[in-house]
Formats: C-alpha cells, structure tokens, sequence
C-alpha cells in the first residue's frame, strides 16, 4: 500500500473514531439512575479494536454489538456468501464488515429514491448486505453505528441494506420498510469492500428474487441458503438458579443483597428507590419506585433504546450463551415515554417465549429507566439436529417472508420449527 493511500486511510480512520466517540458519549452519558456514569472503560475498549494494531482497513475493527445483524452476504464475481445460522461467522464477518457501513452511513448524501430494478441490480454487485431482525430507525442505526445522517431519510425505518463498490465511489441502498420503496445514496470512496470479498468464495446462498423459476410467489426479499437443511437442537436453563450469578446481576442493577423477602411467587430485593423481583422462571422485575433527581437531559428514541440495550447487554446478554445473542426488537412512544423490547437470537433462530412474551421489555421515562422486565435463560447446542422443510420449499410456501424460530416454553429442551412471518 503506498504511503499516500495509507494516509488517506489513517484519516478516514480518524474521521470514524471522532464520530464514534460523539455517537458513544452522547448515547452512554445516562445509564439507569440517569447520572453520567458511563462505562468509560467500553469507550477505550472499542477504541483498541480501531487502533491496535494499526491495520483497520483489513476490516478486524469492531464498533458496537448493537448494529450487529441477524444475516450478512458478501457479493463478488462468482456469487453470494451468505451467514444465517452460525453465531461464530455472523460475528467473524461483522467485525470484517461493520466500517464499510460506518463510513456509508458517515458519509452518505441525501438518499435519493431509485427503482426496484435497480435494487435488484445491486444484490448482485460486489458489496455487502446486512439484514436486521426486525426494521429499525435510521436514526437508531446511525447512533450504533457511531455515524450521524441529516435529512428526511433518518426517519426511515430500515431492514435491509447494502453497501456495493463502484468505480472510484461506494454506494449505499437501503429499502424503506414502510413504504417498500427504495433509496440510493453516493458513499465515501474505499477499497474495504474488495479487501472483504475479493478472496470470499460463494455457498449457494440467494435472494428469494434471484430464483423465481424456483418459486411460485417470492414477494420477500428472503436470503435463501439452498443448501442448509438441519438446524441445531438446543438446551435451555435459568442461570439465576446459580446464587453467585443472581448475586452478581443484582450488584450490577444496585443491590447489595442484604435485605429480602418473599412475597407470594417471588423473591424481593428493596432498595430505598427501586425494588427487584425476582422469579423462580428466571424473570426479574426491577421498578424504580422513589423519587429521584434527575440529572440527564431528555432522550429522544435513539437515546431511548441505546439507554435499554446497554442494560440488556449488561444483564441478561451476559448470561445467554455463546451461541446467542440479544437482538433489538421494537419501540413505542407515549407521552415521552419509551417502552423498549428484545428479543434472543440461538443459531441464526428467533426464540420465542411463553404468552408472546419478550426477553426484556424496558421502559425510559424521562433519561431514566424506570422500569425493567428480564427473562434471563441460557442456550447451549446440544450437538443434535433436527432436519426441517428445506428453505426454497419453506420460502414457496410462505411467499418468501418466513424465519427460523426456537419455541422455548420454560423446557429443558428447545427445537427449531419455520414460522410464517406476521403469524
């Protein structure tokens, strides 16, 4: 690499890690009592990924857990790459990916609609595609992303999106979950792209779009792995069974353990402004009932959900297994208040609860949680699987909007099933 070019790349670098650090700040200044204790050592820790070893454009730098996706394809020549199913990839591809989203949401012009036929043709292009669980707000995504976006379009609510490499400049297309529409934007020039999927060789990954001589009504823009018919069996626990593990979560929401008592079901914690439930399912509640002084200024739905998901990270994203991870699910808005929820994610699956319930639902009033409800469960792969309706026919029959979901209904043993998308 020349010495010219290298520089460029140490600045663009930079650029990054100054707007990361606006977006972190600005994001972690409030935690749950609404001061400015913010977990300072995550800053330098996230930093270090970004300046260790001095080769961020190798793509080994990692930003946040938050814009982590549920699905990521690397497009080249020969085809798509593409990871569902495997934790492990999904996190190894993120980490080589993630700045090439940074630096198209960073640097991005005002997005302009463009047609479907040209979204179709950028699936195809070298590039990269991320795909959300669930869609979320530009806005939001920004934040995580440690990059800021101007504009009508950071009202969106996004899903799916790319990043392709073109002559001397990137381009970044996202879909509107709203309207179905779709939207193109110029991006910063970069080789990252090519560095990432130059030697990335292809596994029979498609969008649904790409096989409609193979299905009957692809009406989604489904990521299709032809090959991958088993899926892995799971073991479920309550890691707050363990003493040192519930003392440990209830240290770090406050509580130093030494009152407590039981109140029909559950186990209570009372502290002189919150109280702490705790269940024998491994739900704990934590509901802030004194009065308080409060100390942040007031949040907006980016802060809102950064706010929840650090204390979802820090809580029951500890405790859930190194095959899973906790995903944003949604917000709603009343009155200023914000009512947040997650959901886990065991091997590229959706878990889904007893009663429709969520792995955490947090409620910020004001900068300040004021309400928490955590379903703390562990995932573990048992080393078993169980074959299931292959995923074109899966696709087929649901025209193209299907997921993977793990039904947990408080068992020791949680199976995987296909389940329409909206049922």
């Amino acid at each position: 690499m020349s010495s010219h070019k290298r520089f460029n790349e140490i600045l663009k670098d930079a650029l990054i890690v100054l707007l990361l650090l606006s977006a972190v700040f600005l994001g972690w200044k409030s935690r749950l009592f609404g001061n400015s204790s913010a977990r300072t050592g995550d800053v330098f820790t996230l930093l270090g990924g970004l300046t260790s070893t001095g080769e961020a454009e190798a793509g080994d730098a990692e930003l946040t857990e938050a814009s982590k996706p549920l699905c990521i394809v690397l497009t080249n020549a020969a085809g798509h790459y593409g990871v569902k199913y495997d934790m492990d990839e999904i996190n190894a591809l993120y980490k080589k990916t993630v700045l090439i989203f940074s630096e198209a949401l960073g640097t991005a012009a005002e997005a302009q609609k463009v047609s479907e036929d040209a979204w179709r043709a950028a699936l195809k292009c070298e590039g990269v595609y991320y795909e959300y669980m669930t869609p979320v707000r530009l806005s939001v995504l920004d934040g995580w992303y440690g990059s800021e976006i101007s504009g009508s379009w950071a009202d969106f609510y996004v899903r799916r999106l790319c990043v392709i490499a073109g002559d001397g400049q990137n381009t970044l297309y996202f879909m509107d979950d709203d309207t179905g529409d779709f939207y193109a934007s110029a991006a910063d020039t970069s080789d990252r792209i090519t560095g990432v999927t130059e030697t990335t060789a292809v596994n029979n990954t498609f969008f649904a779009c790409e096989l409609d001589g193979k299905l009957q009504s692809p009406t989604d823009y489904t990521v299709l792995q032809v090959d991958v018919a088993e899926y892995p069996i799971v073991d479920a626990g309550n890691p707050l069974a363990d003493g040192e593990t519930l003392k440990s979560v209830l240290l770090n929401l406050g509580n130093s353990e030494q009152n407590s008592y039981t109140e029909g079901d559950a186990k209570v914690f009372p502290d002189e402004d919150f109280n702490i439930r705790v269940y024998s399912d491994g739900t704990l509640v934590y509901t802030r009932t004194g009065k308080f002084e409060k100390t942040a200024a007031d949040m907006d739905e980016s802060g809102a959900v950064e706010l929840a998901r650090q204390q979802v990270a820090g809580t029951i994203g500890s405790y859930c297994g190194s095959d899973t991870a906790v995903y944003f699910n949604s917000v709603e808005e009343n009155d200023g208040v914000y009512n947040v929820t997650f959901s886990y994610v065991v091997a590229g699956g959706i878990v889904h609860l007893p009663a429709d319930r969520y792995a955490a639902v947090v409620t910020v009033s004001n900068g300040i949680i004021t309400n928490m409800e955590l379903y703390f469960r562990t995932y573990t792969l048992t080393g078993e699987t169980v074959q299931l309706l292959p995923e074109v026919q899966a696709a087929a029959a649901s025209d193209g909007s299907f997921s993977l979901w793990y039904a947990d209904d408080g068992s020791r043993r949680v199976e995987p099933l296909w389940i329409t998308d909206g049922n």
